[in-house]
């Protein structure tokens, strides 16, 4: 439930610019994003609102999907509640999304919300980001501009957003870090101090970093003081210096970035959403890849810390179960530094391959839409290892193999299913078990009907299966596509 205002800035006017909470647009109607992701994407996936979770939990996600992959997701994203306190019943700030356009361009998105409201100015913008990238004018021939667009766009619709649902963005908002790449060329745009990283799994090496937007910087602080806002510096026992923002001779709002996305208490004072674009060529040779990740990875590990936890072992235990190592060491860390309260924590690791694990989808498909609701990280990581086709690729797949091919295919697509429902035997649901079991004897029988002299082929292979999610919505029975 969220919690209306009266008034939609609760600062005095004097330190509002009106131009900055005046639009005669409105904010984008959920239908029009809608229609963005399913004319003009092959997938979209972003953290959804959740609440009454605990610390670990993963943020439930929503996602629409025009075209399954024809190949392994490159993706792994975890994005985990913190705890503010021992009572702790705040929702998870940080949120994410991934998007694959239909003109070859992906863009990850990790966001730090902050404030009373953050959670709702993160949950908006990584929505927002995407669609106005893909909206703008530059797209796709200038992905700077089109980036930069995209932020100035999110902050004036995230403006009108809370102003339409009646909540305060004054003293609220978010961060934001933002990959694309296509090919071997990688564009990120960042405001704040979520950070995104280039690596290399070859060299074991940091190749690049995008830099904190912090109020103590040179070039941050005088746009701050030559625009009237105020820069306090404490410092604490422990020797560790914090800078925050003020509107000056107030005590508000305390921003400890110098960049963000809403806070609009402070955007006439220095604050700016505008993103730091940097432009990269990376070799694909050298298996390159891209860590985003919130200050909850950030504020006790440092990019090279970070990389090579990733980079490590990823060959014998693979990059799903390399991100939970480096959730767990984060977690570790805030436990050890600061006691019972923990930061929400997001790490979105992308590979960087010469093919997307999309090809150019036939005309006429129709999205897919699914709510995501498990909060365990197995479920999160057999889901980022196990690749599916949909029952139309599969068809053609099953028209250009042998009888033996397609048994020696049902028959690992039967092992595997097998093999994981061992592990979902350990979760405490029943009904989860129930569906794999069900899942699996469906696939059981029709490879029993390839054994049948009359029908050496079969036309079809849908079943209804939870394997690669949560829901119990109608999935393809996976094949293994070749890695």
């Amino acid at each position: 439930m969220i919690a209306k205002v009266d008034n939609f800035c609760q600062m005095p006017a004097s330190h509002v610019d009106n131009a900055m909470v005046s639009s005669s647009v409105g904010p984008v109607h959920e239908d029009k994003l809608g229609n963005a992701w399913q004319d003009h994407t092959m997938y979209h996936t972003h953290g959804s609102l959740t609440t009454g979770q605990q610390l670990g939990d993963e943020l439930q996600r929503h996602t629409v999907q025009v075209q399954e992959p024809l190949q392994e997701m490159p993706v792994v994203i975890s994005c985990q509640k913190g705890m503010k306190g021992v009572h702790d019943i705040s929702p998870n700030q940080d949120n994410f999304s991934i998007t694959y356009f239909k003109s070859g361009h992906a863009m990850a998105c990790c966001f730090d919300g902050h404030g009373e409201y953050g959670h709702l100015v993160s949950t908006r913008t990584v929505q927002t980001v995407p669609y106005f990238f893909l909206s703008s004018k530059s797209f796709p021939d200038d992905v700077p501009d089109a980036l930069t667009d995209a932020f100035e766009k999110a902050q004036m619709d995230v403006i009108e957003f809370a102003r339409r649902d009646g909540w305060d963005i004054c003293g609220s908002g978010s961060t934001a870090v933002v990959a694309v790449w296509k090919g071997s060329q990688v564009w990120t745009a960042n405001a704040g101090d979520s950070r995104c990283v280039i690596g290399s799994i070859e060299k074991s090496k940091t190749l690049f970093e995008t830099a904190d937007h912090k109020p103590e910087l040179p070039e941050e602080r005088s746009r701050i003081e030559h625009s009237g806002g105020e820069v306090r510096t404490l410092c604490y026992d422990d020797g560790v210096k914090i800078s925050r923002i003020y509107v000056k001779g107030t005590d508000f709002p305390g921003l400890c970035m110098s960049r963000s996305l809403g806070d609009l208490a402070v955007k006439p004072h220095g604050v700016i959403a505008a993103p730091e674009i940097s432009v990269h060529e990376v070799d694909l040779s050298q298996s390159p890849f891209l860590l985003l990740a919130s200050d909850g990875v950030w504020e006790f590990l440092d990019t090279n810390t970070s990389v090579k936890t990733i980079v490590k072992k990823m060959q014998d235990d693979g990059p799903a179960k390399r991100v939970q190592k480096l959730q767990r060491e984060a977690r570790k860390r805030w436990r050890q530094e600061e006691g019972s309260y923990c930061d929400d924590i997001t790490s979105i690791l992308v590979r960087l391959h010469h093919d997307s694990p999309f090809s150019c989808p036939p005309s006429g498909l129709s999205a897919v839409a699914t709510d995501e609701t498990g909060t365990s990280n197995d479920d999160y990581a057999a889901a980022a290892t196990k690749p599916t086709v949909n029952t139309s690729d599969a068809n053609a797949q099953l028209e250009d193999q042998s009888y033996a091919g397609i048994k020696a295919c049902m028959e690992q697509s039967y092992a595997d299913l097998r093999a994981r429902m061992v592990d979902y035997t350990k979760q405490p649901s029943a009904e989860r078990k129930k569906l794999m079991e069900e899942s699996c004897a469906e696939l059981k029988a029709q490879m029993a009907q390839l054994h049948k002299p009359s029908s050496p082929r079969t036309s079809s292979i849908s079943t209804t299966s939870a394997a690669t999610s949560d829901t119990t919505s109608q999935t393809s029975c996976e094949l293994r596509a070749p890695i």
